[in-house]
């Protein structure tokens, strides 16, 4: 797991956060200051430096910020502590103290990120001038050059100075990528100032560069139907829904356009604008692993614009990844109800009660959202999920006929529904329904490796469709190649059939790309014994031991490790479902 300052301080644009010296000062056990007992315990700086790491290692943004912020009462004219309370303060979304700390570095000299943090303010304050010089100081290094030009740019669209603002985005230099967010704020610009068809130029630009960006659809559109050019618009959107269907915003606007009613405007305010650049910036980040990082910039989306929906749940997000649950159920609640996004807002906070252990509240809230809409399919996936990983089959399957039975008409879209009420049916020892719901949800959707996978093991497993069914698990590797999983349901089936040659090459690839699931690791360890490789068979039972949890399953690889395999028949699969069946998709 990457560290979490260390990670802050390889991304934040050059903020200047350097580790070296603490870390070198701790490891020799040398303190800046006398010792101390603070009132939890711990000896000041040394016991609070070594809390705040831990914090640090677990990627627990809060706690870490809490721990640095006192050691930066104790230290206070350290500039490596001053730096990383900084950072964290702002990803913990803590503005008020962040904004104390961005005028101490400042005033210290050492500051990029600092004059981020300062020209938000003074954006949001319309005071523009002080925006400029502070977004002129920012350094744009790295990624940076996303960010510099877009935020001059609104700091003087902010003066009323549109001119300016584009020939400022116009003569930005970078990499080929940082057309897309010139051309597109171009439009923005343009766009509040009333230039509605030059919006509509830029953003055919930014289209034809980026068709793929919910963001840039939705603005596109917003400027063709700003324009009268309303079909042109709905094309637009049209097209973005027919490769992602069931999004909840473009629905809406395409509800606007059959009701001739007009979208709403894709910017308000050079505020709003400036956020929407940290915003994209932020979920581009968070999408390539910099979670720390990314909560950065979507704190600050935040600050300047706390209406941004598309921010907020890409914060909510990360705080979910990160397993910051009560933070990101924060970071959801404010979004409102007449958005688009509630709902999604709404079945994430119920999978985070859920994750918190509080089961009443789970079903109460998840309960009520499916009386609310009875033919919201991801809520009723998501419940019905819920329900069966807490191994309540019978109240799951409940949950999926339901759902089934609020369908005007199959679509290929409603496979998961089948695949997972098959799952439970079979689990609650029901096979003939749980067979009739995977060959549905393969006639909904012939291309499921998820399902081909379960389908063909428990088929294999059972003896019977034996052709069809390692045809089914073949495929199913085909179409995921990189899924150990599934690569050991067709060797485990292999070896079942005395392939022992076929069965070896997959599960030794199996285990390369899951390394530490021990009923992997259990199944190559057989098929070395069964081709004469002891040592190597030990060894990997060895490692499955260390993996396994279950009392059967660790009893079994115990007998293993000591007797070896008989020569008799075949052992039965330490599981008689599917190895490791995947869940059925969770609705996003």
């Amino acid at each position: 797991m990457p560290d979490l300052t260390r990670l802050l301080a390889a991304l934040a644009l050059g903020a200047g956060l350097a580790l070296a010296p603490v870390m070198a000062n701790a490891q020799t056990g040398g303190e800046p200051q006398a010792e101390e007992e603070t009132e939890d315990g711990l000896a000041s700086v040394s016991g609070l430096f070594l809390a705040a790491r831990l914090a640090e290692a677990d990627r627990n943004i809060p706690r870490a910020a809490e721990y640095y912020r006192r050691v930066l009462e104790l230290q206070p004219d350290s500039p490596v502590f001053l730096q990383t309370t900084f950072l964290l303060e702002l990803a913990d979304g803590r503005m008020d103290g962040a904004l104390q700390l961005a005028e101490r570095l400042v005033a210290g000299g050492d500051a990029n990120l600092a004059r981020l943090l300062l020209g938000a303010r003074a954006l949001k304050g319309r005071q523009h001038n002080e925006a400029l010089r502070q977004f002129e100081a920012f350094r744009g290094e790295s990624f940076g050059a996303a960010l510099k030009a877009p935020l001059l740019a609104w700091a003087h669209a902010a003066g009323g100075n549109t001119d300016e603002a584009l020939a400022v985005l116009d003569a930005a230099e970078g990499p080929p990528w940082l057309e897309i967010f010139t051309s597109y704020n171009a439009g923005l610009v343009n766009y509040l100032a009333g230039r509605f068809d030059a919006a509509v130029e830029r953003f055919a630009r930014t289209y034809e560069l980026d068709s793929r960006s919910l963001r840039t659809v939705q603005t596109y559109a917003a400027a063709l139907d700003r324009v009268g050019l309303r079909e042109e618009a709905r094309t637009v959107l049209e097209a973005y829904l027919a490769e992602n269907p069931g999004q909840p915003s473009v629905l809406a606007d395409l509800m606007l356009l059959d009701e001739e009613k007009p979208l709403a405007p894709p910017v308000l305010s050079p505020s709003a604008g400036a956020a929407d650049v940290l915003n994209g910036l932020g979920a581009a980040i968070g999408r390539d692993g910099g979670e720390e990082v990314a909560s950065i910039y979507l704190n600050l989306a935040l600050y300047l614009d706390p209406e941004n929906v598309i921010a907020r749940i890409a914060l909510g997000e990360i705080y979910e990844s990160l397993g910051l649950l009560e933070r990101a159920a924060a970071v959801y609640e404010p979004v409102p109800d007449t958005s688009p996004f509630r709902r999604r807002v709404d079945i994430r906070l119920g999978i985070i009660y859920e994750r918190l252990e509080k089961p009443d509240e789970t079903d109460a809230h998840m309960a009520g959202l499916i009386e609310t809409d009875p033919s919201d399919l991801d809520a009723i996936t998501v419940y019905g999920n819920i329900l069966r990983i807490r191994e309540d089959y019978h109240g799951a399957i409940a949950v999926y006929t339901a759902g089934i039975g609020s369908l005007e008409q199959d679509q290929p879209q409603d496979w998961p529904l089948y695949y997972a009420r098959g799952i439970a049916y079979e689990r609650t020892g029901q096979w003939p329904l749980a067979e009739a719901d995977f060959l549905k949800a393969l006639e909904l959707s012939p291309e499921e490796p998820d399902v081909l996978n379960y389908l063909g093991y428990t088929w294999a497993d059972m003896g019977i469709h034996l052709d069809r069914a390692i045809g089914m698990l073949e495929r199913a590797v085909e179409l995921r190649p990189d899924s150990g999983y599934i690569i050991d349901s067709l060797g485990w089936v292999y070896y079942r059939l005395g392939r022992y040659d076929d069965a070896l090459q997959l599960l030794e690839r199996a285990v390369l790309i899951e390394p530490q699931q021990g009923e992997i690791q259990d199944h190559l360890g057989d098929v070395y014994w069964r081709v004469g490789r002891r040592l190597e068979a030990r060894f990997q039972w060895s490692h499955a031991l260390e993996q396994v949890e279950d009392a059967e399953d660790r009893a079994a690889l115990e007998t293993k490790l000591r007797d070896g395999l008989d020569d008799g028949p075949e052992p039965e699969a330490v599981q008689t479902q599917p190895e490791n069946a995947p869940a059925a998709p969770v609705a996003q």
